[in-house]
């Protein structure tokens, strides 16, 4: 089993997001997905998620908040987590060696999108708090997430 993270990167009101790369041999190809990946051995889900925006985006982050985690069909876990971007950090942003491109989506852009089914399901289930959440411009509260325990 390989445990992962993925990572809600918010600046202002949206979301970056990465296009994953056209390849028949990964997961969900071609499809929007957030920043994240497999968990390397030793590895906490919070280092996970930290160097994997520093391999695809060539950024850190100061502060990530642990949303919880889920299980996929597998019955792997996948942590779910939230950072803010300030300016001067969407001014560091370049791809790295996985995916076509970035852009910022709102939260309903991510739902209307072809994005990786796991993290569009997470997406909808929480659209209407993460949307209080993004108006308010406060940090979320893991306790009123969504989360899929179980595959």
């Amino acid at each position: 089993m390989r445990s992962g993270a993925k990572i809600l990167l918010i600046h202002d009101d949206k979301f970056l997001v990465i296009l994953r790369d056209n390849l028949p041999e990964i997961a969900w190809p071609n499809l929007w997905d957030f920043p994240g990946g497999g968990l390397e051995e030793g590895e906490t889900m919070e280092e996970g998620v930290i160097r994997e925006l520093r391999e695809e985006l060539n950024i850190g982050v100061e502060k990530v908040i642990r949303l919880g985690i889920e299980k996929d069909k597998k019955g792997e876990e996948k942590g779910r987590f939230w950072a803010r971007m300030d300016d001067e950090k969407v001014k560091m942003v370049t791809l790295g060696d996985e995916g076509q491109r970035w852009e910022f989506m709102s939260l309903e852009e991510i739902v209307a999108a072809d994005f990786v089914p796991p993290l569009k399901d997470f997406v909808s289930r929480n659209l209407e708090y993460f949307k209080q959440v993004v108006k308010k411009r406060r940090e979320p509260d893991p306790e009123k997430i969504s989360l899929k325990t179980a595959p």
